[in-house]
């Protein structure tokens, strides 16, 4: 960013409960005070009801390409295109193996980005 400092970067986080955020191993309000002495316009959105979450990300590059869906970058979250339940590629280290996963990710250019 120090190259281009006209840069225009933003984040808006969802405000997770400290039990979910625990459990993630992040926190909403660490990263808010991390970026504060950065050139990143970071935000923190409410915390909806009870259980929910907005699992959405967007990113919109040069308002020319756009990418929107609910990918999670997680080890527990990686999952193949037949969501076989106890596929021992998705062991984890504590030999856990998550339930199936099924993420949804489009991409945009023109126009709609």
């Amino acid at each position: 960013m120090r190259q281009k400092p006209d840069l225009d970067v933003r984040l808006l986080i969802w405000r997770s409960p400290l039990l979910i955020a625990a459990s993630q191993g992040f926190y909403p309000h660490k990263a808010q005070r991390w970026f504060r002495r950065r050139i990143v316009e970071f935000r923190l959105d409410g915390p909806g009801i009870l259980g929910a979450c907005h699992h959405q990300k967007v990113v919109v590059i040069d308002n020319q390409i756009a990418f929107c869906g609910g990918g999670d970058i997680s080890t527990d979250r990686w999952d193949t295109e037949e969501h076989f339940s106890g596929d021992p590629r998705r062991c984890e280290p504590t030999g856990v193996i998550p339930a199936p996963r099924h993420e949804v990710m489009c991409v945009m250019d023109g126009p709609a980005a």
